[in-house]
Order: C-alpha cells, then sequence, then structure tokens
C-alpha cells in the first residue's frame, strides 16, 4: 500500500539535490571557539559559512591554550578528517 502512495513523487524526489551537497572547506577560514582548547584537550569551533553557522571539532596546532570565545584560523585537517587544528588569529 505505500508504494502505491508514494509512487507518484518518485519523479519529483529523483531530481532534487541529484549530486548532493558540495563539500565545504574550512581549510583559511576563521571561526569563533565555542569551549577552551589546550595541548590534547579538543573542542568545538563555530564557522560562518554563506551566512550559515557550523560547528567543527578543533584541535591546538602549537598546542597552546586557548580560551572560550577567542578568534581562530582553521590551519589544517587531521589524518583521520575527524578534526582541525586552528592557530590564534589576531586581527
Amino acid at each position: 500500500m505505500t508504494k502505491v502512495l508514494t509512487n507518484p513523487f518518485k519523479s519529483f524526489f529523483k531530481n532534487l539535490n541529484k549530486d548532493g551537497d558540495a563539500p565545504i572547506d574550512y581549510l583559511g577560514r576563521k571561526a569563533t571557539l565555542l569551549s577552551s582548547i589546550s595541548e590534547e584537550k579538543m573542542g568545538n569551533a563555530e564557522v560562518k559559512v554563506n551566512g550559515d553557522s557550523m560547528s567543527i571539532y578543533v584541535k591546538s596546532l602549537t598546542g597552546e591554550p586557548l580560551p572560550y570565545g577567542a578568534s581562530i584560523l582553521i590551519i589544517k585537517r587531521s589524518a583521520d578528517h575527524n578534526y582541525y587544528l586552528v592557530q590564534s588569529y589576531n586581527e
């Protein structure tokens, strides 16, 4: 019964965003820390891309502690693609 009811929508959804969303490159972007980070401690940062706020996991590139609310620059992606390495950004 479900197949009969959803079959008319098949052509509509087939053409909707066929290739998916384009990946976003965070490298070189400015962000704001949502938590403090230190040598091995990871935290969250907020990045604004095209007016949208996104949260990513970050870790200090040099191991220096960075406080909550600090402006940071995203430098590199980790080898396992789970977090980004960042450093302090002075405007």
